[in-house]
């Protein structure tokens, strides 16, 4: 189970879906939003608050979140 994603997940410019669903997961870093090709993010069965959810959504508005 993962706890924290690093920083270099922005690096992935090229990455359309990515799974990160039932981990213990708490917070996504700010880089995420640099994922503009990101179609589908399955974040299903994590920690997140209803804040971090929010983020994550404003960095990836055009991204389906799972």
């Amino acid at each position: 189970n993962l706890t924290n994603i690093p920083d270099s997940i922005g690096n992935l410019s090229q990455l359309k879906i990515l799974y990160l669903y039932s981990n213990n997961l708490t917070n996504i870093p700010d880089s995420i939003g640099n994922l503009s090709q990101l179609k589908e993010l399955y974040l299903y069965n994590n920690n997140f608050s209803q804040q971090e959810q929010q983020k994550i959504e404003r960095l990836l508005p055009n991204t389906k979140i799972i």
